[in-house]
């Protein structure tokens, strides 16, 4: 493989740099959206995942956002801060349920979450392909 000729370029090669460069351009955008409803986006799959399965396991949770247990256990305090979830202890089991609060807010909270979807999309004009979210998805699994 051929030296990049400038740094710029050696970043611009780089699945690692272009990844990173997208998750924080989406990440900006997703802040933007779910600043209406109060929320931080790292915030948003955990109550959307309570809202179809309520009671889930915290380290299941973790598991499917691919998050590292204490950095999952810091995201569920500021939820339970902000009175959306509950922590039921079961031995050492951690079962997380929405709160009233909670299960109000999921209805805007999926509303905000479409919008967000099209926006990237219009953004990108073409959206993005099932097979190109597939792709990166199967990468993902091949890598954890």
């Amino acid at each position: 493989m051929p030296q990049p000729s400038c740094p710029q370029e050696a970043l611009d090669s780089s699945i690692f740099f272009a990844v990173k460069k997208l998750n924080r351009a989406l990440n900006k955008i997703a802040e933007d959206f779910f600043h209406k409803v109060d929320l931080k986006p790292s915030y948003v799959p955990i109550l959307l995942i309570l809202s179809h399965e309520n009671g889930k396991i915290q380290k299941d949770l973790a598991k499917m956002l691919c998050i590292a247990a204490p950095s999952m256990t810091r995201l569920i305090e500021k939820l339970v801060h902000k009175d959306l979830v509950k922590v039921v202890c079961e031995g050492r089991t951690k079962r997380i349920y929405l709160t009233d609060k909670g299960r109000e807010i999921i209805p805007e909270l999926c509303q905000v979450h479409l919008a967000l979807h099209e926006e990237i999309n219009q953004l990108v004009k073409t959206g993005f392909s099932d097979t190109l979210i597939a792709e990166l998805n199967q990468i993902t699994n091949q890598l954890q």
